[in-house]
Protein backbone atom coordinates (compact mmCIF):
# COMPACT_ATOMS: atom_id res chain seq x y z
CA UNK A 1 0.00 0.00 0.00
CA UNK A 2 1.12 3.00 -0.73
CA UNK A 3 1.48 6.73 0.96
CA UNK A 4 -1.67 7.86 -0.62
CA UNK A 5 -3.90 4.95 -0.10
CA UNK A 6 -2.76 4.83 3.25
CA UNK A 7 -4.16 8.34 3.56
CA UNK A 8 -7.62 7.21 1.92
CA UNK A 9 -7.63 4.26 4.27
CA UNK A 10 -7.09 5.99 7.36
CA UNK A 11 -9.43 8.90 6.20
CA UNK A 12 -12.30 6.68 5.44
CA UNK A 13 -11.43 4.96 9.04
CA UNK A 14 -11.51 8.62 10.37
CA UNK A 15 -14.94 9.36 8.68
CA UNK A 16 -15.90 5.59 10.03
CA UNK A 17 -15.35 6.62 13.27
CA UNK A 18 -17.06 10.08 13.38
CA UNK A 19 -20.12 8.62 11.72
CA UNK A 20 -20.43 6.10 14.44
CA UNK A 21 -19.92 8.87 16.89
CA UNK A 22 -23.09 11.04 15.52
CA UNK A 23 -25.05 7.95 15.60
CA UNK A 24 -23.98 6.99 18.69
CA UNK A 25 -25.52 10.41 20.22
CA UNK A 26 -29.09 9.37 20.16
CA UNK A 27 -27.68 6.23 21.40
CA UNK A 28 -26.76 7.54 24.48
CA UNK A 29 -29.80 10.28 24.85
CA UNK A 30 -31.99 7.70 24.98
CA UNK A 31 -32.40 6.97 28.38
CA UNK A 32 -31.48 9.82 31.01
CA UNK A 33 -30.08 7.84 33.44
CA UNK A 34 -26.63 7.34 34.66
CA UNK A 35 -27.08 3.12 35.22
CA UNK A 36 -28.05 2.91 31.80
CA UNK A 37 -25.92 5.55 30.07
CA UNK A 38 -22.55 4.43 31.75
CA UNK A 39 -22.75 0.98 29.93
CA UNK A 40 -23.09 2.29 27.00
CA UNK A 41 -20.25 4.73 27.28
CA UNK A 42 -18.05 1.96 27.81
CA UNK A 43 -19.54 0.01 24.50
CA UNK A 44 -19.21 3.24 22.86
CA UNK A 45 -15.19 3.71 23.98
CA UNK A 46 -14.75 -0.17 22.63
CA UNK A 47 -15.93 0.60 19.10
CA UNK A 48 -14.20 3.52 18.24
CA UNK A 49 -10.65 3.00 19.98
CA UNK A 50 -8.73 0.03 20.88
CA UNK A 51 -7.53 -0.68 24.43
CA UNK A 52 -7.64 -2.98 27.26
CA UNK A 53 -9.07 -1.46 30.37
CA UNK A 54 -11.76 1.14 29.67
CA UNK A 55 -12.97 3.66 33.17
CA UNK A 56 -15.16 6.82 33.65
CA UNK A 57 -13.89 8.88 36.96
CA UNK A 58 -16.49 11.43 38.53
CA UNK A 59 -15.58 13.78 40.96
CA UNK A 60 -17.84 14.27 43.98
CA UNK A 61 -18.29 17.40 45.43
CA UNK A 62 -19.34 15.91 48.66
CA UNK A 63 -16.02 14.23 49.67
CA UNK A 64 -13.98 16.26 47.12
CA UNK A 65 -13.44 12.52 45.66
CA UNK A 66 -12.52 10.96 42.54
CA UNK A 67 -13.56 7.60 41.95
CA UNK A 68 -14.56 5.14 39.26
CA UNK A 69 -18.07 4.54 38.53
CA UNK A 70 -17.54 2.06 35.49
CA UNK A 71 -15.03 0.50 34.27
CA UNK A 72 -13.87 -2.89 31.92
CA UNK A 73 -11.28 -4.86 32.16
CA UNK A 74 -9.76 -3.32 35.82
CA UNK A 75 -8.95 -5.09 38.51
CA UNK A 76 -11.28 -5.09 41.73
CA UNK A 77 -8.57 -3.23 43.63
CA UNK A 78 -8.06 -0.73 40.94
CA UNK A 79 -11.28 -0.10 40.76
CA UNK A 80 -11.34 0.80 44.44
CA UNK A 81 -8.69 3.61 43.50
CA UNK A 82 -10.06 6.71 44.83
CA UNK A 83 -8.09 10.53 44.48
CA UNK A 84 -8.87 13.24 47.13
CA UNK A 85 -7.22 15.07 44.28
CA UNK A 86 -5.76 14.91 41.32
CA UNK A 87 -1.80 15.19 41.06
CA UNK A 88 -1.47 18.36 38.42
CA UNK A 89 -5.29 18.17 38.23
CA UNK A 90 -5.95 21.99 37.08
CA UNK A 91 -3.68 22.06 33.86
CA UNK A 92 -4.46 18.24 33.49
CA UNK A 93 -8.76 18.97 33.03
CA UNK A 94 -8.54 21.50 30.83
CA UNK A 95 -6.99 19.11 27.68
CA UNK A 96 -6.64 15.42 27.00
CA UNK A 97 -3.81 13.67 28.60
CA UNK A 98 -1.43 11.64 26.84
CA UNK A 99 0.44 9.58 29.24
CA UNK A 100 2.47 7.03 26.45
CA UNK A 101 5.27 6.14 29.56
CA UNK A 102 3.00 5.95 32.87
CA UNK A 103 6.79 5.17 34.81
CA UNK A 104 7.66 9.16 33.52
CA UNK A 105 4.41 10.62 34.26
CA UNK A 106 4.30 12.81 37.54
CA UNK A 107 0.33 12.72 37.42
CA UNK A 108 0.63 8.55 38.39
CA UNK A 109 3.32 9.15 40.95
CA UNK A 110 0.85 8.70 44.00
CA UNK A 111 0.16 5.40 42.86
CA UNK A 112 3.01 4.16 40.87
CA UNK A 113 3.01 0.63 42.14
CA UNK A 114 -0.67 0.30 41.35
CA UNK A 115 -0.01 0.83 37.83
CA UNK A 116 2.99 -1.48 37.38
CA UNK A 117 0.69 -4.32 39.29
CA UNK A 118 -2.07 -3.59 37.13
CA UNK A 119 0.44 -4.00 34.03
CA UNK A 120 -0.81 -0.29 33.10
CA UNK A 121 2.03 1.07 30.17
CA UNK A 122 0.27 3.84 28.64
CA UNK A 123 -2.80 5.69 28.31
CA UNK A 124 -5.53 8.56 27.44
CA UNK A 125 -6.91 10.46 29.78
CA UNK A 126 -9.99 12.63 28.41
CA UNK A 127 -11.37 15.34 30.27
CA UNK A 128 -15.48 15.30 30.67
CA UNK A 129 -17.54 18.82 30.82
CA UNK A 130 -20.52 18.23 32.96
CA UNK A 131 -22.27 21.20 33.55
CA UNK A 132 -19.78 23.94 32.67
CA UNK A 133 -16.90 22.04 35.45
CA UNK A 134 -14.30 19.44 34.17
CA UNK A 135 -15.41 17.03 37.00
CA UNK A 136 -15.23 13.92 35.49
CA UNK A 137 -12.52 11.93 32.97
CA UNK A 138 -12.54 9.24 30.42
CA UNK A 139 -9.39 6.81 30.28
CA UNK A 140 -8.16 4.80 28.45
CA UNK A 141 -5.78 1.96 29.56
CA UNK A 142 -3.10 0.02 27.49
CA UNK A 143 -0.84 -2.54 28.90
CA UNK A 144 1.82 -2.42 26.65
CA UNK A 145 3.67 0.26 25.43
CA UNK A 146 1.36 2.48 22.50
CA UNK A 147 1.57 5.63 20.52
CA UNK A 148 -1.54 7.49 20.39
CA UNK A 149 -1.96 9.01 16.85
CA UNK A 150 -3.57 12.05 16.50
CA UNK A 151 -6.83 10.24 15.06
CA UNK A 152 -7.06 8.46 18.36
CA UNK A 153 -6.73 11.69 20.67
CA UNK A 154 -9.41 13.32 18.70
CA UNK A 155 -11.94 10.55 18.50
CA UNK A 156 -11.33 10.38 22.46
CA UNK A 157 -12.31 14.16 22.62
CA UNK A 158 -15.41 13.63 20.84
CA UNK A 159 -16.59 10.68 23.02
CA UNK A 160 -15.38 12.52 26.00
CA UNK A 161 -17.37 15.46 24.52
CA UNK A 162 -20.28 13.61 24.11
CA UNK A 163 -20.78 11.85 26.80
CA UNK A 164 -20.02 14.91 29.04
CA UNK A 165 -22.88 16.43 27.69
CA UNK A 166 -25.29 13.38 28.10
CA UNK A 167 -24.09 13.70 32.11
CA UNK A 168 -24.76 17.23 31.90
CA UNK A 169 -28.75 16.30 30.68
CA UNK A 170 -28.56 13.95 33.38
CA UNK A 171 -27.71 16.36 35.69
CA UNK A 172 -30.10 18.96 35.15
CA UNK A 173 -33.00 16.29 34.88
CA UNK A 174 -32.01 15.38 38.57
CA UNK A 175 -32.05 18.84 39.31
CA UNK A 176 -35.08 19.69 37.87
CA UNK A 177 -36.59 16.11 39.65
CA UNK A 178 -34.95 17.32 42.76
CA UNK A 179 -36.53 20.41 42.98
CA UNK A 180 -40.40 18.84 42.22
CA UNK A 181 -39.83 16.53 44.89
CA UNK A 182 -38.80 19.57 47.09
CA UNK A 183 -41.99 21.69 45.77
CA UNK A 184 -44.22 18.39 46.61
CA UNK A 185 -42.92 18.19 49.87
CA UNK A 186 -43.55 21.99 50.69
CA UNK A 187 -47.01 21.66 48.95
CA UNK A 188 -47.90 18.67 51.25
CA UNK A 189 -46.30 20.66 54.46
CA UNK A 190 -48.32 23.85 53.82
CA UNK A 191 -51.79 21.22 53.60
CA UNK A 192 -50.92 19.70 56.42
CA UNK A 193 -50.60 22.98 58.51
CA UNK A 194 -53.87 24.54 57.09
CA UNK A 195 -55.64 20.62 57.90
CA UNK A 196 -53.88 20.58 61.49
CA UNK A 197 -55.06 24.46 62.36
CA UNK A 198 -58.66 23.32 61.16
CA UNK A 199 -58.43 20.20 63.63
CA UNK A 200 -57.03 22.27 66.58
CA UNK A 201 -59.76 24.82 66.12
CA UNK A 202 -62.89 22.12 66.37
CA UNK A 203 -62.53 20.91 69.88
CA UNK A 204 -61.68 22.10 73.21
CA UNK A 205 -61.37 18.92 74.65
CA UNK A 206 -57.66 18.27 74.84
CA UNK A 207 -58.11 14.48 74.46
CA UNK A 208 -59.81 14.82 71.49
CA UNK A 209 -57.60 16.92 69.66
CA UNK A 210 -53.98 15.42 70.55
CA UNK A 211 -55.77 12.21 68.95
CA UNK A 212 -56.76 13.96 66.03
CA UNK A 213 -53.18 15.36 65.55
CA UNK A 214 -51.27 12.25 65.30
CA UNK A 215 -54.33 10.46 63.12
CA UNK A 216 -53.31 13.73 61.10
CA UNK A 217 -49.40 12.92 61.02
CA UNK A 218 -49.59 9.54 60.23
CA UNK A 219 -51.81 10.20 57.37
CA UNK A 220 -49.96 12.77 55.74
CA UNK A 221 -46.03 13.08 57.08
CA UNK A 222 -45.26 10.29 59.35
CA UNK A 223 -45.04 6.20 59.70
CA UNK A 224 -46.03 6.64 63.16
CA UNK A 225 -46.69 9.70 65.70
CA UNK A 226 -46.29 9.83 69.49
CA UNK A 227 -47.11 13.19 71.66
CA UNK A 228 -45.70 12.85 75.11
CA UNK A 229 -46.80 15.97 77.88
CA UNK A 230 -44.32 16.99 80.46
CA UNK A 231 -45.85 16.68 84.20
CA UNK A 232 -44.59 18.74 87.32
CA UNK A 233 -42.76 15.54 88.30
CA UNK A 234 -40.61 15.79 85.08
CA UNK A 235 -42.32 12.13 83.63
CA UNK A 236 -43.53 12.49 80.21
CA UNK A 237 -46.64 10.84 79.52
CA UNK A 238 -47.89 9.41 76.44
CA UNK A 239 -51.29 11.02 75.98
CA UNK A 240 -51.84 9.93 72.50
CA UNK A 241 -50.49 8.04 69.58
CA UNK A 242 -51.00 6.11 65.76
CA UNK A 243 -49.56 4.18 63.40
CA UNK A 244 -50.37 4.11 59.44
CA UNK A 245 -50.71 0.42 59.33
CA UNK A 246 -53.59 -0.42 61.48
CA UNK A 247 -52.67 -4.29 62.14
CA UNK A 248 -49.17 -1.96 63.81
CA UNK A 249 -51.33 0.52 65.41
CA UNK A 250 -52.17 -1.52 69.12
CA UNK A 251 -48.32 -2.51 69.15
CA UNK A 252 -47.73 1.29 68.72
CA UNK A 253 -49.88 2.00 71.75
CA UNK A 254 -48.23 -0.62 74.28
CA UNK A 255 -45.08 0.19 73.21
CA UNK A 256 -45.58 4.04 73.72
CA UNK A 257 -47.12 3.87 76.73
CA UNK A 258 -44.99 1.21 78.31
CA UNK A 259 -41.54 3.58 77.67
CA UNK A 260 -40.27 6.11 79.94
CA UNK A 261 -38.10 8.53 77.83
CA UNK A 262 -36.96 10.30 81.06
CA UNK A 263 -35.82 6.79 82.25
CA UNK A 264 -33.17 7.12 79.36
CA UNK A 265 -30.56 9.41 79.38
CA UNK A 266 -30.23 8.80 75.22
CA UNK A 267 -33.69 9.95 74.88
CA UNK A 268 -34.48 11.77 71.59
CA UNK A 269 -37.95 12.83 73.48
CA UNK A 270 -35.69 14.36 76.45
CA UNK A 271 -32.91 15.87 74.29
CA UNK A 272 -35.78 17.68 72.45
CA UNK A 273 -37.65 18.75 74.98
CA UNK A 274 -34.17 19.96 76.58
CA UNK A 275 -33.21 21.92 73.79
CA UNK A 276 -36.43 23.58 73.31
CA UNK A 277 -36.84 24.89 76.68
CA UNK A 278 -33.07 26.16 76.20
CA UNK A 279 -33.95 27.79 73.25
CA UNK A 280 -36.77 29.35 74.95
CA UNK A 281 -35.04 30.74 77.73
CA UNK A 282 -32.51 32.06 75.37
CA UNK A 283 -35.35 34.02 73.76
CA UNK A 284 -36.69 35.17 76.71
CA UNK A 285 -33.67 36.72 77.90
CA UNK A 286 -33.03 38.09 74.50
CA UNK A 287 -36.89 40.12 74.71
CA UNK A 288 -35.64 41.02 78.01
CA UNK A 289 -32.68 42.70 77.39
CA UNK A 290 -34.15 44.80 74.44
CA UNK A 291 -36.69 45.41 77.13
CA UNK A 292 -34.06 47.46 79.14
CA UNK A 293 -32.62 48.79 76.68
Amino acid sequence: MNEQESTQASLRKLIEDLTLLIESSSVLAGSLKLENVLPRTLDLCRSLITADSYAVWLHDQLTRKWSIVTSAGLSAEYQRLTFLNLDHSTPMLSQPLVIEDVAQSPFLDTHRQLQRTEGICSLLVVPLKISGANSGTLVFYYKSPHRFTSSEVRIGVGIGNLVGATLTSIRICENEAALRHQAEKARQRAAFLAELSTVLSQSLDLQTTLEKVVRLAVSNVAQSCTIHLRDEAGNFIMVATAHEDPELDAVQQQTARAYRPELNPNSKIVQAYESRRRNCAQTMRTRRRRSVL
